[in-house]
Formats: structure tokens, C-alpha cells, sequence
């Protein structure tokens, strides 16, 4: 749909899609939720349905939620966010929709906020793309340093739900993330730092730097989680 040109999520010099790639997107939809059907149920494979649905509205041209900053940044800060995290709670525990959202109300939410977080930073370096694809991104709405702040601000409040969520009961693992995650705020710092110097340095390098950084942290610190906790 979006036919770049320049680099784009984690693709520095980005091919043209070729069309073939729209079917092959439909038949892996379509593959996905017969199997959720058929090993789950209805009510998880409509959910699934609602974040394909959520999916394309987001950028497909006809509807492109993807040009309104706020309207797109809502979009997946919910279905990214909370509605996975409810959906693969749902799928693990066996408990109907309501008992799960009464049970991970909380952790659903701090999962959106980190999106929340991560989402304007994996813009910054794409407000030319974004014009000339006629989108307005958060990130070039709100400009660089606003992204920072944005991220900021989110990510404090995703960190703060996970201490009302951790503690005082599980007060080890909160200081478990806290530990993990720092690798990855030290550089979110020493990032905004430079950019707020120079605006060059929000460029596809430093951005893939950080997605890696925080990718690789996030996966070990909630592996040793899940170790300590067996």
C-alpha cells in the first residue's frame, strides 16, 4: 500500500512491493484465522478478524488511518497494545472475555503504553516519507523533540502501572525489569540528547539501533523473568 521508496520500518533501501504480495497477504490472513477457528474457537478467531480488519484500515488507501496522526497512533496503540495482549491472554488461559479483561486489565494497558513509547520513536526518521505519502505521522506532528516527550511520558506510565502491578508482592521482578530495561533507557536518553542537538541524528541508523537494543533487552530480561518464576 504504501509503495516507499525511502527507508521504512526496518528496511533501509526498500524494493517496490510487487502486487502478487496483496494476495499472498490474503491467503496468510485467511490461513491464520481458519487455524485459530479450528484450535481455539469462534470468539478468538472474530478478535483476530477485528485486528486484521484494524490492520487494513490503518493502510489501506481508501480508508488510510495512517494519514491522521492521532487516529493512527490510537489505532495501534490499542490493537498492538492492549487488544493482543487481551486476545493471547485469552488464547492461553482458556477464560471467557470478560474474565479475562478483569484479570489483565492492567498488564493489557502497560503493554499499550509501550507501544506508545516505541511507535513516535520508529517515525522520526520518516517525516519526508510520510509527506510524500500524503500520511501525517504523530512523530512529524508533534516534531522531534515532541516525540521524545511523547515516548517519555509513556513509557514512564507503562513503567509506572508495572509497579502497581508488581508490587509489593512481586517486588523482585519489578527490580528484575527495572535492571533490564536500563541498557535500553540509557540510550533512549543519550539519543534524544543528540537530537536535540542536531536533528540529524534521528535518522534510520540510531532508530534501528534502538529497536534492536530494546528488542534484544525486553526478550532477555522477560526470559529471565519467566526462568526465575519456574
Amino acid at each position: 500500500m504504501d509503495q516507499d521508496t525511502d527507508s521504512i520500518g526496518g528496511v533501509e533501501h526498500p524494493p517496490l512491493p510487487p502486487k502478487e504480495l496483496f494476495w499472498i497477504t490474503i491467503l496468510l490472513d485467511t490461513v491464520a484465522i481458519g487455524l485459530t477457528t479450528f484450535f481455539l474457537g469462534l470468539l478468538p478467531a472474530l478478535l483476530l478478524v477485528g485486528y486484521i480488519l484494524a490492520s487494513r484500515a490503518y493502510s489501506a488507501r481508501s480508508i488510510r488511518l495512517k494519514k491522521y496522526p492521532i487516529g493512527g497512533f490510537s489505532v495501534v496503540f490499542f490493537f498492538q497494545g492492549f487488544y493482543t495482549f487481551l486476545m493471547v491472554y485469552m488464547a492461553v488461559s482458556g477464560l471467557s472475555l470478560t474474565e479475562s479483561l478483569v484479570n489483565c486489565w492492567m498488564p493489557a494497558l502497560t503493554s499499550s503504553l509501550m507501544i506508545g513509547g516505541a511507535y513516535p520513536l520508529s517515525q522520526i526518521y520518516q517525516h519526508q516519507q510520510d509527506r510524500e505519502n500524503g500520511d501525517i505521522s504523530l512523530s512529524s506532528w508533534v516534531g522531534y523533540k515532541g516525540t521524545f516527550m511523547v515516548s517519555l511520558c509513556s513509557f514512564f506510565l507503562a513503567n509506572l502501572l508495572l509497579g502497581i502491578y508488581f508490587l509489593p508482592e512481586r517486588a523482585f521482578f519489578f527490580m528484575v525489569f527495572q535492571v533490564g530495561m536500563l541498557p535500553t533507557m540509557l540510550f533512549f536518553v543519550y539519543w534524544m540528547r543528540k537530537v536535540w542537538q542536531d536533528t540529524s541524528a534521528a535518522n534510520f541508523k540510531n532508530t534501528m539501533r534502538m529497536n534492536l537494543l530494546a528488542a534484544v533487552s525486553m526478550n532477555l530480561t522477560y526470559g529471565a523473568m519467566w526462568w526465575l518464576s519456574v
